[in-house]
């Protein structure tokens, strides 16, 4: 870099390297986009919710579970869906297997 007259060229710029995964506003997006890091971290938290909707069911009555599924666990499902929902089949496969355990629960 040149300020002015003087040939001041700055020399200790440090190589800035591209992380393999990176979270932005709640979405962990990977070099390739293939979402499969964001599906992993969404499968984790559509398994607690089902854990925590389950007991819920077990000591209230089915309205107060589907409160629960509602705000805990479709909550989790539906943001960015419009960005990773065009993920692999695959991918969206184990989505669909937490949703439709979710909906046996209730």
């Amino acid at each position: 870099l040149v300020f002015g007259r003087r040939n001041n060229a700055v020399s200790r710029i440090p190589d800035i390297e591209a992380p393999e995964e990176a979270k932005y506003l709640g979405l962990i997006l990977d070099q390739k986009l293939t979402w499969t890091p964001h599906i992993d971290s969404l499968c984790s938290k559509l398994s607690s919710s089902l854990y925590v909707i389950k007991r819920i069911k077990t000591i209230s009555d089915i309205n107060i579970a589907k409160i629960a599924y509602h705000s805990l666990f479709e909550s989790h499902l539906r943001y960015g869906l419009e960005v990773w929902g065009n993920s692999s089949v695959t991918n969206l496969q184990r989505v669909l297997i937490h949703q439709k355990k979710a909906l046996r629960i209730l």
